[in-house]
């Protein structure tokens, strides 16, 4: 019995480590932080994203959902959690729609293909 108490013992220590190894190292934005859902207002420019960007990536995401203006109470933004690059492609942002009747939709807003011409979600102003 006693073994087994020393190893959930280490065990515990050894998360307490990693977790504060996280924070020194990687920081706080690692868990939500600077990329945590929020009012586009308040989050897009943290993300680096222009208020043209953000529109952009906020209109992608309430045409995509296919829902009625009138059903969205709230949208909240941010960075996609995960690989945002896959083949063909890569997650400019996530949008959440809170739903007046409850409901809550997260949506991957895409930057997909070659030819379509601009996209004012897919890039910074400028480019």
């Amino acid at each position: 019995m006693r073994t087994s108490s020393w190893a959930l013992g280490g065990l515990v220590i050894l998360l307490l480590v990693v977790g504060a190894f996280t924070l020194l190292f990687i920081g706080p934005g690692s868990i939500g932080g600077d990329h945590a859902m929020g009012p586009p207002a308040e989050t897009c420019p943290r993300l680096g994203f222009s208020e043209r960007r953000c529109q952009g990536v906020v209109e992608q995401a309430i045409n995509l959902s296919g829902i009625p203006r009138s059903d969205i109470a709230t949208v909240e933004v941010g960075l996609p959690a995960g690989p945002t690059t896959e083949l063909g492609g890569y997650r400019s942002a996530q949008v959440r729609l809170l739903l007046a009747d409850g409901r809550v939709i997260d949506l991957d807003v895409w930057c997909i293909g070659v030819g379509n011409g601009p996209r004012p979600w897919c890039a910074a102003d400028g480019l």
